[in-house]
């Protein structure tokens, strides 16, 4: 289910297949009727990774069962850098089951100038990123 149990009582697992049977009998009837239009199975395709998503996210985003190591690695343990070390750590986690992209925001963007900005410039929120930021577990052959 992609709902939690208690997020209505009538939502049952038997409920939830029969459900999802007569979806997957309506959409084969229709796809029947529209021989050689490819369009329904890339909108279910679509749908199916959509719900695959949503249900693996809270494993993904839940970086309590990571180790003290890593934790301090990504600068976790530091009021600075902890908000940058959990959006690079999820980042990897993302990477690691197959995400083929994934962009690390830093901050609120209240004003900081990305235009024309050389990392020869030193700024307060160099700080805050230096750490997580150049946390790579992975060897330059993995970039390659």
């Amino acid at each position: 289910m992609i709902f939690s149990a208690g997020y209505g009582t009538f939502i049952t697992p038997q409920s939830e297949t029969d459900g999802l049977e007569l979806l997957k009998k309506l959409n084969r009837e229709h796809m029947a009727a529209r021989e050689g239009d490819s369009r329904l199975d890339a909108r279910i395709a679509s749908y199916e990774m959509a719900a695959k998503l949503q249900l693996s996210a809270p494993e993904v985003l839940d970086i309590a069962g990571e180790t003290d190591a890593t934790r301090s690695l990504y600068g976790l343990d530091e009021k600075l850098t902890a908000d940058m070390g959990r959006r690079c750590l999820i980042a990897r986690r993302l990477l690691e089951r197959g995400v083929r992209f994934v962009q690390i925001w830093s901050g609120a963007d209240n004003g900081f100038p990305r235009r024309n900005w050389t990392v020869t410039k030193i700024s307060p929120r160099t700080t805050v990123t230096w750490r997580p930021v150049w946390t790579n577990p992975w060897p330059l052959s993995f970039w390659t």
